[in-house]
C-alpha cells in the first residue's frame, strides 16, 4: 500500500472510525490453556560469534537486580527471580543453557481472569555496567535467552546511561500473536540480540543500566482486562559482547508492489515488484557495497552498488523486478551481502516465496491446502454470531472492472448463516463503499471448506492508483457462528506497509469502538475480475422482482418465465425456514407473501437459485 495511505492511517485515525487504536484480532480461548509446545530437554544454543563476552548474568545472584512490581505482591504478579515457574501457562519455565535461576514475568492467571490492570513491571540492573572498564567500547551487543508468547502485551528492553532517562532499544512486536486460532509460541529458548552501538558513545558506554519492562501494548484500552493478559516472559543467560569487525544484519524485510505482496496477480495489474531489506551495520568497520539480491526463477536481481554503511548505521536495500504481463509462475530466494567478509553471514538470509501472474483473480492469501479459520464472534463467550466484515487491501495499478469477490468458508461455520460481499475504496484513508453488495447467500453444508464466488449486481470500475478493500460481510444474528478461511501471514503495525488485512464489527465504515482489528492471518478473500463470474448459461429461467422492499411485511413478487413450477422459500436471520411453497409460473405471474406476523428485521427470499434480502420495517 502506498506511503500516503499509511500516513493517513497514522495521522487521521479518527477519520476512519478506528475509535481509539487499531487492535490486533486475537482470540484468547481455551485452546491456549494447554501445555506449551516445547521439549523437556534443554536446547544447546549455537550463539553467533559476536566477539568477546565482557559482561554476563544468569540471575544466580537476585540481589544484583532491582524489581519494581508496581505495588503488586505474590509470585504471579510482576517479576520474580528463582528456579520455579510461577505462571499459569508453563510449569517448566525456560530451557536455558545455564539452568538454575531465571527471571520470570507474570500478571495473574488468564484462566481465572485474575490479571491486574494499569500496571508496568520492570526488572533493572541495580548497578551500572562500565563497558569501557570491562575492555569494551560503545560497539557492543546485548544478547539473552527468552521464552514466552505474544498476546496483547508489550515487552521492552531498555537502557539508561544516567539511571534516570530510559531509551527502548528492543521489543518483541516482531513476534506473531499466539491465540486460539493461531499457535505461535516462541522457541524455548528464543535467542535475541540487540546492537547497543546506535544508543551509546565513547563516554556514555562507561555507565549503562539494563531494564526489562512489561505492560499492555494498548494503553488506550486499559479498562479492557483482555489487554492485560500475558503468557509470561522468561529471561536467562544475559551477555554483552564486543561487536565483530564486519556484521550486516537484516532487521526487517518486505516484498511486493508498493509494500503489498500478492500470491496471484492478474495480467492487468502487473507492475514493478520491490524487494526491500532494512539492514544495520553491527560491526566496527564500515560496510562496503552492501546489496540485497533476489534470485527469481534462477535469474539474479540486485540493489544498486556503490554505497557504504557506517558502523551502527542503518539503510534500506531495494532490488526490483517487473514480470512480463504474460501467465507464468515465479519463485525466488533472497539474501544480502557486501564486499566485506561478514563475521555472521547467517543473519543475512531472507525467506523466499512464490507468486503467479495471469488469470483473473487478485489474491493475497497463498491458497493453503489446509487453511486456518478466523472470524466468528468478537465476544468469545458468546455462541451467537455477530455481524462483521473482514478482508484484504488491494492496490490497483491499471483501470479495471471487479465483477465479484471469492471467499473460502471456514470450518466451524454454521449452516444457515448469511453472507454477502462488498467493496470499499480506501484511497482517502477512510472505508468508502463503492458499487453494490452481492445478493445475500445462505450457507449450506456443501459451502463449508469451499470457495464461493459471489458476483456484484453490476461490475464495479476500479481506478488506477486507488486502494480498495475486498470484504466478506457476515449478517450475524444466527444461532451459530460464521468463519472465513485464512492462509498465509499479513503485515502488522511494525512492518513497512502497515496492516493490510482487517476484521471490523459490524462493518468497515461503521465499527463499534474497540471492535475494529487488523489481523496477521490473511483472509482467503479475493478480488475477481472475471466478467463471466456467476453468469448462468442459457436455460429455462424465471426472473422476478420484489416490491415494496423495505415494507411493513407485505411483499408483492412479480415473476416472468416459461411455464414451470418454481420453489419459493423465506428464511429468517437465524436460517429458519418460515415460508416454503411452490409457485406455478406461466409468463408474467404475481405472488404475494406476508411477514407481518414476524418481527422487524432482515429475511431472505429464495426463488429457484437466486436469493434476495427482504427488510421488514
Amino acid at each position: 500500500m502506498r506511503n500516503i495511505y499509511l500516513c493517513a492511517i497514522a495521522l487521521s485515525v479518527g477519520s476512519i472510525s478506528f475509535g481509539q487504536q487499531l487492535n490486533e484480532k486475537t482470540d484468547f480461548g481455551t485452546d491456549d490453556l494447554v501445555s506449551e509446545h516445547k521439549s523437556s530437554i534443554k536446547n544447546t544454543i549455537n550463539n553467533k560469534g559476536l566477539g568477546v563476552v565482557i559482561w554476563s548474568d544468569d540471575f544466580d545472584t537476585p540481589s544484583d537486580w532491582a524489581i519494581d512490581n508496581n505495588g503488586q505482591s505474590g509470585a504471579q504478579f510482576g517479576w520474580t527471580i528463582d528456579a520455579t515457574s510461577d505462571g499459569w501457562w508453563t510449569t517448566n519455565g525456560i530451557n536455558s543453557v545455564s539452568g538454575g535461576n531465571y527471571a520470570e514475568l507474570s500478571n495473574g492467571n488468564a484462566q481465572t481472569s485474575t490479571q491486574v490492570l494499569n500496571v508496568t513491571y520492570t526488572l533493572t540492573t541495580k548497578d551500572s555496567i562500565n563497558l569501557i572498564a570491562l575492555g569494551g567500547s560503545e560497539n557492543a551487543t546485548l544478547e539473552f535467552n527468552q521464552y514466552g508468547a505474544r498476546f496483547n502485551d508489550l515487552t521492552e528492553i531498555q537502557i539508561s546511561t544516567d539511571g534516570v532517562t530510559w531509551v527502548t532499544v528492543g521489543n518483541n512486536l516482531d513476534k506473531l500473536v499466539h491465540s486460539a486460532s493461531s499457535s505461535n509460541p516462541w522457541s524455548n529458548p528464543d535467542f535475541k540480540t540487540i546492537n547497543l552501538a546506535p544508543f551509546l558513545n565513547s563516554t556514555t558506554a562507561a555507565s549503562v543500566w539494563l531494564r526489562f519492562s512489561w505492560t499492555t501494548n494498548y494503553p488506550n484500552l486499559a479498562s479492557n482486562p483482555t489487554v492485560w493478559m500475558t503468557y509470561g516472559w522468561y529471561l536467562d543467560d544475559l551477555k554483552i559482547r564486543t561487536n565483530p569487525d564486519n556484521d550486516m544484519k537484516v532487521t526487517r524485510s518486505s516484498w511486493g508492489s508498493t509494500g503489498i505482496h500478492y500470491s496471484k496477480i492478474p495480467t492487468s495489474q502487473v507492475t514493478q515488484i520491490d524487494f526491500r531489506a532494512d539492514v544495520i551495520n553491527q560491526g566496527v568497520n564500515t560496510l562496503l557495497n552492501p546489496i540485497t539480491t533476489v534470485t527469481i526463477n534462477g535469474n539474479p536481481y540486485s540493489s544498486p552498488t556503490g554505497t557504504t554503511i557506517l558502523a551502527a548505521a542503518i539503510d534500506s536495500l531495494v532490488a526490483s523486478f517487473t514480470p512480463p504481463a504474460t501467465p507464468a509462475s515465479y519463485s525466488f530466494t533472497w539474501t544480502t551481502s557486501s564486499d566485506s567478509i561478514d563475521d555472521n553471514p547467517a543473519d543475512n538470509d531472507l525467506v523466499g516465496a512464490s507468486f503467479d501472474v495471469g488469470g483473473l483473480v487478485y489474491s493475497r492469501d497463498t491458497y493453503c491446502a489446509s487453511p486456518g479459520t478466523a472470524g466468528g464472534n468478537d465476544n468469545t463467550s458468546s455462541t451467537t454470531s455477530e455481524e462483521f466484515e473482514a478482508g484484504n487491501m488491494y492496490d490497483i495499478f491499471a483501470t479495471d472492472i471487479a465483477y465479484g469477490i471469492d471467499v473460502v468458508i471456514g470450518t466451524g461455520t454454521a449452516v444457515g448463516e448469511a453472507i454477502d460481499v462488498k467493496l470499499y475504496d480506501f484511497t482517502s484513508g477512510s472505508f468508502v463503499p463503492v458499487g453494490s453488495a452481492s445478493n445475500p447467500h445462505v450457507i449450506s453444508a456443501s459451502d463449508i471448506g469451499n470457495e464461493l464466488q459471489l458476483r456484484f449486481p453490476a461490475g464495479i470500475a476500479l481506478t488506477a492508483g486507488n486502494t480498495y478493500f475486498a470484504a466478506v460481510h457476515a449478517y450475524g444474528g444466527g444461532s451459530g457462528e460464521l468463519f472465513y478461511a485464512t492462509c498465509g501471514n499479513s503485515p502488522n503495525k511494525t512492518t513497512v506497509s502497515g496492516p493490510t488485512s482487517y476484521i471490523f464489527y459490524p462493518t468497515m465504515d461503521n465499527p463499534v469502538t474497540g471492535q475494529n482489528y487488523f489481523t496477521t492471518q490473511t483472509p482467503m478473500v479475493r478480488l475477481n475480475f472475471d466478467p463471466t463470474l456467476g453468469v448462468v448459461k442459457a436455460k429455462e429461467t424465471t426472473n422476478f422482482s420484489v416490491f415494496p422492499n423495505p415494507s411493513n411485511g407485505n411483499f408483492t413478487i412479480t415473476l416472468d418465465g416459461n411455464t414451470e413450477n418454481v420453489a419459493l422459500s423465506v428464511k429468517n436471520i437465524v436460517g429458519q425456514t418460515i415460508i416454503n411453497k411452490t409457485v406455478n409460473v406461466s409468463g408474467k405471474t404475481t405472488e404475494t407473501i406476508s411477514l407481518t406476523d414476524y418481527s422487524k428485521g432482515v429475511y431472505f427470499l429464495t426463488i429457484g437459485e437466486e436469493t434476495v434480502k427482504l427488510i421488514v420495517e
